[in-house]
């Protein structure tokens, strides 16, 4: 009795190496997956060679390495189960038909699969490899659902990390320009307030009333020797053109108005001996204490700074401050 004919290419000799590696059948599956992924571990000469060699990391992005560690697997089982159907069931399935059922089989393993999701969109050759796979929706999904939980994270006070302090700040005024107050509160790891501000202002605009809040925090801060401090403010747009500053930027390509190019100077000045100083954007929501100073900066005609609040509460902070430590536990 003669060798046995291979079912996929109904040409060579059956052995394993031919039928998951080297038939015309198994090699179109390898050299489309090739083509997806740019790059291959394949070793045409031995199939055991190409599952040892097969490298774990093929990109940062989990969703990517994944589906490359899962290639190799998919295209074998495949092959081999289409055989068997020629045999057992008389059956056939074309090569892209095949194709087109591992790229399924890839993508709902990997989605049941993956922990993690990238921080960032993925780059041009990233996106073209996901989109051939069919899996550019599952990477858009996660970042999708992770900026979702960023959003949540921004609605409500949370203490700082260990070793940190967090400085919240903000601003308030009836019109824009109108006549302003501004505040804030700074607090360790442990939600304690360690100083309060506000204060008055003549008439301002809103973007000048919020700078003027980030630069009476800095004094305090330097005054205070704070260091590594989160400082969070619900104006997006304040955060923006102070990370300009802090970046370098020159204050004269920041803004045009010679006030606001005072402010953006000092306030440089500040952030250069301040290092460990960093800006995040929240919502109102999780600035409620530095909204209510604001406004009695804008009441009261008067600035006022207190230091060791957690020793004497004033009174018309005290229930705003355990509402919010009780929504916190």
């Amino acid at each position: 009795m003669g060798p046995s004919r291979c079912q996929l290419c109904e040409a060579q000799e059956e052995t394993m190496e031919h039928i998951l590696n080297n038939c015309t059948y198994t090699s179109w599956l390898w050299d489309s997956f090739n083509s997806i992924f740019q790059q291959t571990n394949r070793d045409k000469g031995s199939i055991i060679n190409t599952l040892n060699k097969w490298r774990k990391n093929f990109s940062e992005y989990e969703i990517l390495n994944l589906a490359w560690t899962f290639t190799p697997s998919f295209i074998i089982w495949n092959a081999w189960k289409e055989r068997n159907k020629r045999i057992f069931k008389d059956e056939k399935t074309t090569p892209l038909c095949l194709m087109e059922l591992i790229l399924k089989q890839i993508k709902e393993t990997v989605s049941t699969t993956v922990h993690s999701y990238p921080s960032n969109p993925p780059t041009v050759l990233e996106l073209r490899t996901l989109k051939q796979l069919s899996m550019h929706e599952i990477i858009l999904n996660g970042l999708s659902k992770k900026e979702k939980m960023l959003e949540k994270e921004k609605e409500s006070w949370h203490p700082p990390p260990k070793g940190y302090l967090k400085c919240n700040i903000d601003g308030a005024s009836k019109s824009n320009p109108g006549i302003p107050g501004y505040g804030g509160v700074l607090r360790d790891e442990d939600g304690k307030i360690i100083f309060t501000f506000h204060c008055h202002l003549g008439q301002a605009t809103n973007k000048m009333v919020e700078l003027m809040a980030l630069e009476q925090c800095l004094e305090l801060l330097k005054l205070n020797h704070s260091s590594n401090v989160l400082i969070e403010v619900d104006s997006q747009i304040a955060i923006n053109e102070v990370k300009k500053i802090s970046y370098g930027t020159v204050p004269k390509r920041v803004s045009k108005q010679w006030r606001l190019i005072q402010v953006y100077q000092r306030i440089q000045k500040h952030l250069q001996s301040l290092r460990t100083v960093s800006f995040n954007h929240v919502w109102r929501k999780a600035n409620k204490l530095a909204d209510l100073l604001a406004n009695q900066g804008m009441i009261n005609l008067e600035c006022k700074i207190e230091m060791k609040w957690q020793e004497m509460p004033p009174s018309r902070l005290k229930s705003l401050y355990d509402t919010q430590a009780t929504e916190e536990k």
